[in-house]
């Protein structure tokens, strides 16, 4: 999906929506590619850092006897 540059994020928003595509190109008025924006973007910047399901975060701890 291509949408204008000048777009609001709620038209891409309503785009999305309305397509079931997660992703998009941005395009300015010559149809040159400006950059990619993805509904997680756009959910990111409303409400912030959006951790990732399958996202571990674990610690490396070196143990008593010296392993990790």
């Amino acid at each position: 999906m291509y949408v204008p540059e000048n777009n609001t994020a709620y038209q891409v928003l309503e785009k999305f929506k309305a397509t079931k595509v997660h992703h998009a190109f941005i395009v300015d008025e010559y149809g040159t590619l400006q950059g990619i924006i993805t509904l997680n973007d756009i959910l990111e910047a409303i409400v912030g850092d959006i951790p990732e399901q399958h996202e571990d975060n674990y610690e490396i701890v070196r143990r008593d006897d010296g392993s990790y």
